[in-house]
């Protein structure tokens, strides 16, 4: 009696860990393979993401967005100087970052 009831609780067991393994995979490849028109291509983030990902990690968002009127290339060389200081931005979001604020913050 034991026996079988460890053998249903091991087999029970054994399903469960299957199907989380699973629901957790695809929950992973669903997360990790964001693709633009299906072709594979990583989706690109938008300037108020990276703000809210990159800036804000040591800024409050009012600090960065208080700067009005400045150019892509003022952006720019403040980013640069976030990057040296170890703000994680790469040279992609660096360029749709600048082009945000200096479109959004005039």
């Amino acid at each position: 009696m034991l026996k079988s009831r460890m053998e249903k609780f091991y087999h029970a067991s054994v399903k469960l860990l299957f199907v989380g393994f699973i629901v957790g995979l695809v929950s992973f490849s669903l997360t990790s393979t964001a693709t633009a028109g299906g072709k594979g291509k990583v989706t690109a983030k938008t300037g108020d993401m990276v703000l809210a990902d990159s800036c804000s990690q040591c800024h409050s968002t009012s600090r960065v967005t208080a700067k009005k009127g400045l150019t892509v290339a003022a952006w720019n060389k403040i980013i640069v100087n976030m990057q040296s200081a170890g703000a994680n931005i790469s040279v992609q979001d660096k360029e749709t970052l600048a082009n945000y604020l200096a479109a959004t913050y005039k």
